[in-house]
């Protein structure tokens, strides 16, 4: 599965939820949007790596700035820093919040076997041959640029394959959900704010590039011109290694939901639980809840399939252990 296959996959999710649509009406007028994002990787501990976004409508300054102190007052410390969450808790009432949508991607832990470094570099090839065909191509010269540059990457002996298929699934999920702001929201600004990791520091900051790539593939499976939204990324560069940054209550949503949700053992739409805190948060603040979208992104050798993958919804119903 590549990157535009898992937009695909995800996009007919988001069209197929009646939550995400009834949250993008109430929602229709606000021209200004966060999308922050956290991510669970290689954790040997986890059964899944798990991407997660959250969306953040923005009215203007101010109204960031009364965000940004609930967040830091309801969430101020990352999963991993606290021993337990309780049903009272207020990260609770913000995950399950009619304000803000989440959607969060789990992916399967073998999908490096199977997509190996060739066709990797073959999907950062068709993004380079489609740019390049691009009808306003003249205008785009720069993203050009770097996905070229992108691609010699990919033709280097230490080329690191799955961080560049992690940067682009990352970004193809970034990039489909602003084309629904684009498309029903006829948003002016959309600001993605990841997290501080390879995924967003790697490859002279390619996300970035592949962010506006898929912004624009997204934009043209719905029939809306991908010019109508501007495109930015957040960074501190200043901020080192273990120290906090300035937008860090931004992934913390997203932060608490990729550790409850790959911690989990899913038999079907069942959960096992590991830690009380992540069968908490999954018990109160995913169960049921209707601004939260979970998708399942299975890759299996089917010979059927010119690339492997099954996508399908999770409705998370308990976090009860199978007998």
């Amino acid at each position: 599965m590549d990157a535009n296959e898992l937009g695909t996959a995800l996009r007919s999710d988001l069209l197929a939820t009646p939550g995400f649509w009834a949250y993008l009406r109430r929602h229709q007028r606000i021209g200004k949007w966060i999308i922050g994002s956290d991510y669970v990787l290689k954790n040997k501990e986890k059964p899944w790596d798990v991407m997660a976004f959250t969306l953040y409508p923005v009215l203007d300054g101010p109204h960031l700035d009364r965000l940004m102190r609930r967040l830091n007052e309801d969430i101020p410390k990352d999963i991993k820093e606290i021993s337990i969450v309780n049903a009272n808790d207020p990260v609770i009432n913000l995950l399950r919040s009619d304000r803000y949508y989440s959607v969060a991607v789990m992916l399967s832990k073998n999908r490096h076997k199977l997509i190996g470094p060739d066709l990797v570099r073959k999907m950062i090839e068709n993004s380079y041959e489609n740019a390049n065909n691009w009808v306003n191509r003249d205008h785009c010269l720069p993203s050009i640029k770097s996905i070229k540059n992108l691609l010699d990457e990919t033709k280097k002996r230490n080329f690191n394959a799955t961080l560049l298929l992690n940067i682009s699934y990352a970004s193809a999920v970034a990039a489909t959900i602003s084309g629904f702001l684009t498309s029903e929201c006829n948003a002016e600004l959309v600001t993605w704010v990841s997290d501080r990791d390879p995924i967003s520091e790697a490859y002279r900051k390619a996300y970035g590039t592949l962010f506006s790539v898929g912004h624009l593939n997204s934009c043209e499976a719905l029939n809306i011109s991908a010019s109508l939204t501007k495109l930015s990324l957040v960074h501190d560069d200043g901020a080192k290694p273990g120290q906090s940054a300035w937008f860090d209550p931004l992934i913390r949503m997203p932060d608490y939901l990729c550790g409850a949700i790959s911690s989990m053992d899913f038999q079907g739409n069942r959960l096992a639980p590991v830690r009380i805190k992540y069968k908490n948060i999954l018990d109160f603040a995913t169960a049921d809840n209707k601004n939260l979208l979970v998708c399942r992104m299975d890759i299996s050798n089917s010979p059927i399939l010119k690339y492997p993958r099954i996508s399908s919804r999770v409705v998370i119903l308990s976090s009860t252990p199978q007998n």
